[in-house]
């Protein structure tokens, strides 16, 4: 089962706990009133800083997201994006994107977009943009919008559109404007994951605060070709959107947006992302013939700024994952630890499949928080709890985790963990036996396992996604109906040195403190382009003057770096021209993410030597073929991942040629941005290649047949023309084959599918194939 794929699937739980306490909300601030604080980091777009910045390539289909969820029609390159000196404004350099008409990777467009995800991210305070779009017409979509960096899929990791141009026709008339000049329009959105918004209209379960609501400026001028300014006012209780256009700010909603419990996406940390998009169900450009406005056309993006608001505001750069030691709360009230999660907060709670599984009245063991659920047999049943942010447990290699669980004696059950790289262990506590010392007495009880059997052989400690799963077991589900509990989850790492050490992340936050970063370097101290806006007063949808004068920009100091760079060496050796082998060295681990003919991502712990080096050499690999990779590389704190390189192997056999590449900087290079969508899934196996025999047979002309052979379990990923994606269960038969059939389909729809394969340790994500029915 892959557990961490579609929130479709799952229902996030809240009313299936006992009793699930979130914390209080704070005291309201009241964004209309704000209090801007310090200047905590500046971008100017004088150059277009690689360590903060992804460009993005693709079309999404290498990710199986064709058309970026919303079947956009262009295909991102890095070509598109250039630091420029802006026509209408001459003196100011910014950065530009450009979108084409273009044929190129089978999409009739090209176009531009970044992100700082991995790289850069922020929570709370005030972000201002200075940008301009070109006229939008019909099909050009300019945005500049931010992710949460949750592990959550889509719409559980929360979405918050900066603005947004380039709107249907029928949008901006549900929004109260009918006829609204289009290059005269701009929006903006929050959009976050809600149990109400569960509608078979709505499977993603996505709750927008602009449906059907006015959340829109309109411009007495068009908005294109000039430089106007967009703000996002964010605390931990409310947002605010506003626009300044030629001095008055006014705000594109009636009232600032609450953020509460049920919004809890927008208590995190999120990262930022601009792009110009063409064509899309966004748009009224459904296809290429559609687009009707003018290209090329280039949006340019002249500054970010982020400010502490009302004494709230962190950006922080690099890789935010440090090390847990001591004792690690994965589900706890009382327990003492060294560091926890919070349901509702910091991790989430899923029920995989809601048919078999409500929620149930067992009283709490410790506390009053407990994970209670009520079974109806006789289907299999799953749930986990779910990270919102990487946890790094390699320093409990030699430690145990431990529950406490209440469930009838008869029943068989797993449990299991999973990496952030989708690799999946999971151990067996058969029924009527006491396994890890569980003693199977129907009442409450408590398991000791320890890491190193949870973990099996391909679970990646130092970057974990779900640190406990349960589930049902295939061929012995239960036969008659239950209540169950599971409370006090945690993880031990153990009395060594090493566990108890006091650690402190790579990456500095920065709050007020001088950690922040641009291209053009920057100190926290006001910088020539007004770094301290104005508090600008309250204005209800009313033009109220804004005292933020565009300055001229001077080049200030460097603001100190919080990154340090590895000392460790790697690259690659070709053996021979179906051969080769990677290598790491000076790291304590490192694991190597490669692909061959862009196939599926493989994700390895590469073997770690007395030398200090780690080595991994691939076989069999077809003469001339394309190999890309990327490594994570273990620090005394943390990890770095490098940049993506790649190569060909020769057609003939080659001797023992060495090409190396020195060590990359400490940042992740995005391969594809999942965003925008719930049908996001993981292109990244965790074994070379599975033995399995899988596809699919056409039935009829509305039926057809999926099959997996040789595994012990197949998961089916599915889409019919393009709608919300599928992912079951497949059958599992007595001669080891998995079969499903999908009855109903229109006749000559596009069905696009893959399978997650089970193997004897982890399972493999097979490639999207695509075929008409």
């Amino acid at each position: 089962m892959n557990i961490n794929n579609n929130v479709g699937l799952k229902a996030k739980l809240t009313a299936a706990m006992g009793t699930l306490l979130f914390a209080a909300a704070p005291v309201m601030a009241d964004v209309l009133n704000p209090t801007i604080g310090s200047l905590l980091y500046e971008e100017n777009f004088n150059t277009l800083d690689s360590s903060v910045w992804n460009s993005i390539e693709g079309d999404g289909c290498a990710i199986g997201l064709c058309g970026w969820g919303n079947q956009e029609l262009q295909y991102y390159r890095a070509n598109n994006l250039a630091i420029e000196n802006v026509p209408f404004e001459p003196a100011t350099k910014a950065l530009a994107i450009q979108a084409k008409r273009e044929a190129f990777g089978g999409s009739s467009f090209t176009s531009g977009k970044i992100t700082t995800e991995n790289k850069l991210q922020i929570k709370y305070g005030m972000i201002e943009i200075r940008m301009s779009t070109p006229q939008v017409g019909v099909g050009l979509w300019p945005a500049a919008w931010m992710l949460g960096t949750s592990l959550a899929t889509w719409p559980a990791k929360g979405e918050i559109d900066i603005m947004e141009m380039g709107h249907r026709a029928q949008a901006m008339a549900d929004a109260g404007f009918l006829g609204a000049d289009i290059n005269s329009y701009v929006g903006s959105n929050a959009i976050f994951y809600a149990s109400a918004a569960c509608v078979p209209a709505n499977p993603t379960c996505a709750a927008s605060t602009a449906w059907q609501t006015d959340n829109a400026y309109v411009a007495n001028t068009p908005l294109t070709n000039r430089f106007v300014k967009y703000r996002l006012y964010w605390t931990d209780s409310q947002i605010r959107f506003t626009v300044i256009d030629n001095g008055v700010e006014t705000d594109l909603y009636q009232n600032p947006i609450p953020v509460n419990e049920e919004s809890s996406e927008f208590q995190a940390p999120f990262y930022l992302l601009f792009n110009l998009a063409v064509g899309g169900n966004f748009t009224d450009a459904a296809n290429a013939g559609q687009v009707t406005a003018p290209l090329p056309g280039k949006m340019y993006v002249d500054y970010v700024r982020v400010y502490q608001l009302d004494g709230k505001g962190e950006v922080k750069l690099g890789n935010q994952v440090k090390p847990e030691t001591g004792t690690f709360g994965v589900f706890t009230d009382n327990t003492a630890t060294t560091n926890k999660q919070v349901a509702g907060a910091s991790s989430d709670i899923w029920i995989w499949n809601t048919a078999s599984t409500t929620a149930g009245t067992t009283a709490a063991y410790e506390g009053t928080n407990v994970i209670a659920w009520k079974y109806t047999a006789p289907q299999w049943f799953g749930g986990g709890i779910a990270s919102r942010q990487a946890r790094d447990m390699s320093k409990f290699v030699n430690g145990n985790m431990k529950f406490r669980i209440k469930i009838p004696a008869n029943v068989a059950f797993k449990i299991g963990v999973q990496d952030t790289y989708t690799n999946q262990n999971w151990l067996t506590f058969p029924a009527n036996t006491t396994t890890y010392g569980l003693v199977r007495n129907g009442d409450w009880a408590q398991a000791t396992v320890p890491v190193s059997a949870l973990r099996g052989s391909l679970v990646a400690l130092q970057s974990m996604s779900t640190l406990f799963s349960i589930a049902s077991v295939d061929g012995a589900l239960p036969t008659s109906n239950f209540e169950m509990a599971i409370d006090d989850v945690i993880w031990e790492c153990g009395a060594s040195a090493d566990c108890q050490a006091a650690v402190s992340s790579s990456s500095v936050p920065s709050s007020v403190a001088p950690s922040s970063r641009s291209s053009t370097p920057s100190s926290v101290a006001p910088s020539s382009r007004s770094s301290t806006p104005s508090s600008v007063a309250p204005s209800s949808r009313s033009s109220t003057p804004s005292s933020v004068a565009p300055s001229s920009r001077s080049s200030s100091s460097l603001a100190p770096s919080s990154s340090s760079v590895a000392a460790s060496t790697n690259g690659h050796t070709v053996l021979s021209s179906t051969s080769v082998k990677f290598f790491v060295n000076n790291a304590a681990w490192a694991d190597i993410h490669y692909t061959i003919n862009n196939g599926p991502q493989q994700n390895i712990r590469l073997t770690h030597n007395a030398d200090n080096s780690n080595t991994l050499t691939v076989t069999g690999i077809p003469a001339g073929a394309l190999v890309k990779y990327s490594y994570t590389i273990g620090q005394a704190v943390g990890a770095i991942d490098t940049a993506w390189a790649q190569f060909n192997l020769p057609m003939v056999s080659s001797s023992a040629s060495s090409v190396k590449s020195s060590v990359a900087s400490s940042v992740k290079s995005s391969v594809a941005s999942s965003v925008k969508s719930s049908v996001a899934s993981s292109v990244r196996s965790s074994v070379a290649s599975s033995v399995a025999t899988y596809g699919y047979t056409k039935l009829s002309a509305t039926s057809v047949r999926f099959y997996a052979n040789n595994s012990p379990w197949t998961d089916i990923h599915y889409t019919v023309n393009g709608g919300a994606q599928q992912n079951i269960r497949m059958t599992h038969n007595a001669d080891n084959t998995n079969v499903y059939t999908l009855s109903g389909v229109p006749a000559g729809a596009v069905i696009r599918y893959f399978y997650t394969i089970g193997q004897a340790v982890g399972a493999v994500d097979t490639a999207w194939v695509q075929f008409n029915m």
